[in-house]
């Protein structure tokens, strides 16, 4: 959540459709977000694993349960969708942001081409603080 406030988002944009894929187990935490505003765009919370809904992501989050992510991923790779994930490798692969454990702490990594092949940008705040990979 608070690195989609750093992402710069179309200026014509009036929500934000973050897709969620993964088990039931996650849901609640997203229902959190469903309603909160990013820079006065209003997030709407979607949970589906249908490719030709999540073409409408601006964010999608693939949780490590769902394993095979590529599947997702490929027929979406000339959209403008900044993909997130907890699933191991994720980054160095097709996604653009990997949470990871790093001893007690979460951290990310980022993966600046797969970025940069969306056409978003993100704040020069957090690429600061992610570990940068191709």
């Amino acid at each position: 959540y608070n690195i989609a406030k750093f992402i710069t988002w179309d200026s014509k944009k009036k929500d934000i459709f973050l897709y969620v894929v993964g088990s039931k187990a996650i849901e609640k935490y997203f229902y959190k977000l469903n309603g909160k505003k990013i820079n006065k765009l209003k997030i709407k919370v979607i949970f589906s694993k249908n490719i030709q809904e999540i073409k409408n992501a601006d964010i999608l989050y693939i949780d490590k349960t769902y394993h095979n992510f590529e599947r997702i991923l490929f027929p979406l790779k000339n959209h403008k969708i900044f993909t997130a994930s907890n699933i191991k490798g994720f980054a160095e692969r097709l996604g653009i942001l990997e949470f990871y454990k790093n001893k007690k702490y979460i951290r990310f990594k980022i993966n600046i081409k797969n970025l940069k092949k969306t056409g978003l940008f993100l704040g020069s705040e957090v690429l600061e603080l992610a570990k940068i990979v191709e």
